[in-house]
């Protein structure tokens, strides 16, 4: 049987537990990486520049542009513009990420990773994938037969 068709007949339940330990195990391992990227920068807003660097490792291996202005947005309620804009700003200087105008319009800031940030980010993500594919196949192995999520 192939993984997406084991995956697909993975009850309801067994899901919701995945997804729940999963959301645990993520938020312990990156209150870990928070706290050991605060030991790295010494300087305050670390919680949004290890944001920043995440996002821009995503869209870097995801092959797709970032800019200041898209995180600004995605942090909508979280953090301020001004916040956001100090933080990549404060990033750039330590060497996490550059910035660059766009092509097309110079008041477009475009975001974009450095080898150490880049370096940084794979380093962390084989403990984490294995986190994740652990759960996943215990869900697999230790799925109810009742798929009723309650």
């Amino acid at each position: 049987m192939e993984r997406d068709d084991r995956l697909a007949k993975i009850p309801l339940k067994a899901k919701a537990i995945a997804i729940g330990r999963w959301h645990q195990a993520a938020m312990a391992r990156r209150g870990a990486v928070i706290r050991e990227f605060r030991e790295l920068r010494e300087i305050p807003r670390a919680l949004e520049g290890f944001w920043i660097v995440v996002e821009a490792c995503l869209a870097h291996f995801e092959d797709r542009v970032i800019t200041q202005k898209d995180l600004a947005a995605l942090a909508t309620g979280t953090a301020s513009p001004a916040t956001i804009s100090r933080t990549i700003q404060d990033i750039e200087a330590e060497g996490w990420i550059v910035t660059r105008p766009s092509e097309t319009d110079a008041r477009v800031r475009i975001v974009d990773i450095t080898p150490r940030a880049k370096e940084y980010y794979l380093s962390r993500v084989e403990a984490s994938w294995q986190t994740f594919w652990s759960i996943a196949e215990t869900a697999l192995e230790t799925a109810p037969k009742d798929d009723a999520a309650k």
